[in-house]
């Protein structure tokens, strides 16, 4: 006999819930959390290198690459490219590009790296 589809089947539910692996009177105690304490202050992002905060576009290393070859191999359009990568001002192109600089000189083997991105990222255009 198929059951009737139009048939409102009864509400399962309560306290106790009847799985397979528990009897009828076993109840699932609620998830014990600790009291979060919030202390009201706010978290400075200090430790942020300033190009997440002066230059967010150029932030990685694939960034400035991709910004550099496409600088290189379409001059004509570097407004646009700039703006592209959030570097409107003047001001700000220089600024990104002296936080480079300075990366460049601390970490070793850096400058290398951004070299040969750039040259395989021209080669790809």
């Amino acid at each position: 006999m198929m059951p009737d589809v139009d048939e409102t089947l009864p509400v399962l539910g309560g306290p106790s819930i009847d799985l397979p692996f528990l009897d009828a009177s076993t109840t699932i105690p609620p998830v014990a959390t600790a009291p979060v304490e919030q202390s009201g202050e706010t978290v400075a992002l200090t430790g942020l290198s300033p190009l997440f905060r002066e230059a967010p576009g150029v932030a990685t290393l694939e960034s400035y690459v991709d910004l550099a070859a496409r600088l290189r191999t379409d001059p004509a359009n570097a407004d646009a490219i700039f703006a592209a990568f959030g570097l409107v001002s003047p001001q700000q192109r220089q600024r990104a590009h002296a936080l480079w600089r300075e990366r460049f000189e601390s970490e070793r083997g850096l400058k290398e790296r951004f070299d040969e991105g750039v040259a395989k990222a021209i080669i790809r255009r």
